[in-house]
């Protein structure tokens, strides 16, 4: 009897541990905003070179870079190596959604929205949510663009599966 109810007993543990490895994580948000940056390059105005290259304080050890051409045209990037992708956004300021999972109670984020007013003069939309990937190799690359929130965590989320990127990140700006 003892033997038929430790075998009842493993196999329900056995069924609850599987159930677990193959449960969807919750995925949930962080936010930041651009803080603590500091120029990395820039072009020479007497040359007509109007551009800079910025890197802030992102989350954790994830910083964010942008390049802004034209004083307000900016391009994003996430990661550990400097990287950036278009299309171009206008501002150098947004919300950074960062999306992921919770381990331990820290965020361990898989990819970043950021909310962007258009650069394009024909876009239907006043704001872009632009969503990004972080990849391993310690650059990000964008993954999609909506203009509504819940599209926008649909797709972050969904790239925790699988994902292509739109475009390959931009190599940084030189003199």
């Amino acid at each position: 009897m003892k033997l038929l109810w430790l075998s009842a007993f493993l196999a329900v543990a056995v069924l609850s541990a599987s159930a677990r490895v193959d449960a969807k994580p919750s995925f949930v948000s962080q936010y930041t905003n651009l803080t603590s940056c500091k120029e990395v390059a820039s072009g020479d105005l007497d040359k007509g070179q109007d551009w800079v290259y910025v890197r802030c304080k992102g989350l954790g050890n994830i910083p964010v870079w942008y390049t802004c051409q034209d004083s307000a045209r900016c391009k994003y990037g996430f990661g550990s190596k400097p990287n950036v992708s278009g299309p171009f956004g206008i501002g150098r300021e947004g919300i950074i959604e960062w999306r992921g999972v919770l381990r331990r109670g820290r965020l361990e984020p898989i990819a970043v929205v950021i909310r962007l007013p258009s650069a394009d003069p024909e876009a239907t939309s006043r704001n872009s949510l632009m969503v990004y990937r972080l990849r391993a190799n310690g650059t990000s690359c964008i993954v999609g663009e909506t203009s509504l929130n819940s599209d926008a965590r649909r797709i972050a989320d969904g790239s925790a599966d699988r994902f292509q990127c739109v475009g390959e990140p931009d190599d940084p700006p030189s003199d």
